[in-house]
């Protein structure tokens, strides 16, 4: 079976999201800006769009 956005399971889509804003803000959590998140058709694409 093909993975795409409807067969990938929630708790892989909660380990990325509980690891992304680490990744994208290791020291300033409280004056970041606002990151935006959509899952795509393909390999399941993670696309975080932030405005930095």
């Amino acid at each position: 079976m093909d993975l795409t956005p409807v067969n990938y399971d929630i708790s892989q889509i909660a380990a990325i999201l509980k690891n992304v804003e680490d990744l994208l803000f290791p020291t300033s959590k409280r004056d970041r800006p606002l990151v935006t998140y959509n899952i795509e058709e393909g390999s399941v694409r993670h696309i975080f769009k932030t405005s930095i």
